[in-house]
């Protein structure tokens, strides 16, 4: 059997033991709702950071809207995410998703959670 190379993570790289992400993220709260503008990747190490600052931010708020016109790229974590917050905040359309791009957009439909979230 030929020795295998590990597979790099999809999306990021490990430097000195942390992963750097290929996201980024802005937070803008405007009463009990928190917008959320994504840019680049939102896949497993994206959307692990983008959930550890979210956390933080939760505190009062009980919409969340997530501006996707500068995100490249989701996966199935970044649904989960999604998922996890509109169960954690208790509201049907308490997590909003807008803007999305058609690759990104296309992911929602094929899960069929456009019906939830866009």
């Amino acid at each position: 059997m030929a020795n295998r190379k590990p597979r790099p993570k999809a999306n990021s790289t490990e430097t000195n033991n942390a992963i750097e992400t290929n996201i980024s993220f802005g937070f803008e709260r405007k009463g009990n709702t928190l917008i959320v503008k994504l840019t680049g990747e939102a896949d497993l190490s994206g959307s692990s950071a983008l959930r550890q600052a979210l956390v933080r931010k939760l505190d009062g708020i009980d919409n969340v809207i997530f501006d996707l016109g500068k995100l490249e790229f989701a996966d199935s974590y970044f649904l989960r995410l999604l998922i996890k917050l509109r169960k954690r905040l208790g509201g049907v359309s308490s997590v909003k998703v807008r803007n999305a791009k058609p690759n990104v957009r296309r992911i929602f439909e094929v899960t069929n959670l456009d019906k939830l979230f866009i």
